[in-house]
């Protein structure tokens, strides 16, 4: 008895301690997103300013996800609900949003570490992929979404690898009609020149033309054979 209510209360206070900290993190990191970016200014004070700098430095105006996440992963921690699987895909869907920041960013023309919304993760994101896949890496978004969101409400199948697999091909095929009609490669992608050109050296224009729409049918049959129907359709016998 003496055992449990000793933890009970080691528990009482680490949560108490934490949530503080967890308030002090999101006070200092709003006070510099919105301009009070001095020791002297911020709400936190010299340490909540060089907290939130660095957390600024590293993940731009996304930092406020951080302390988000902390805070989440304590609560759960604190409670003992096994919901670590919901938590996860919490933190899948705000990794696919702080990818959607960053790319959107870079097409808004904000393509220094310091005007990207993501901070320099983001930039060095935008880097990678946007440089190698161009407007293709919103299948990695889309990517991200698909996992948060089915993480969320049940456990990981075998048919989602195969839906994943197929979101990511119709993110390559994106990339290689973008490229094919020519467009600039900070939209198409490198990766997705490279591919146009070697199968034009090959096939031709035409030819190549043919493969792509060829593609695009296959994969979008497939796709409609992963998708459950309704019941009433089954009912149906359609």
């Amino acid at each position: 008895m003496a055992k449990t209510k000793s933890r009970r209360i080691f528990f009482v206070l680490f949560g108490i301690v934490t949530i503080a900290l967890e308030a002090f993190a999101i006070v200092s990191l709003f006070a510099y997103i919105i301009g009070r970016t001095t020791p002297q200014t911020n709400y936190g004070g010299i340490v909540g300013y060089f907290l939130a700098r660095g957390l600024y430095w590293l993940l731009g105006k996304m930092s406020i996800l951080v302390p988000v996440i902390a805070g989440t992963a304590i609560v759960l921690g604190l409670v003992r609900v096994k919901r670590w699987r919901r938590f996860w895909s919490f933190c899948i869907l705000l990794l696919a949003l702080l990818l959607s920041g960053s790319i959107l960013s870079f097409y808004s023309g904000l393509k220094t570490p310091e005007e990207n919304c993501a901070g320099w993760t983001g930039y060095l994101l935008n880097r990678l992929l946007i440089n190698e896949f161009g407007l293709g890496s919103v299948a990695f978004i889309a990517l991200g979404y698909y996992w948060g969101f089915t993480l969320w409400f049940r456990r990981a199948k075998r048919m989602d690898i195969t839906r994943s697999t197929i979101i990511l091909l119709f993110g390559l095929f994106w990339k290689l009609f973008l490229a094919y009609f020519h467009t600039p490669s900070v939209v198409a992608g490198r990766l997705g020149n490279t591919i146009i050109t070697f199968l034009s050296g090959i096939l031709g224009t035409v030819g190549t033309l043919i493969l792509l729409i060829t593609g695009v049918a296959i994969l979008s049959v497939i796709t409609g054979l992963t998708l459950p129907l309704p019941r009433l359709a089954l009912r149906q016998g359609l």
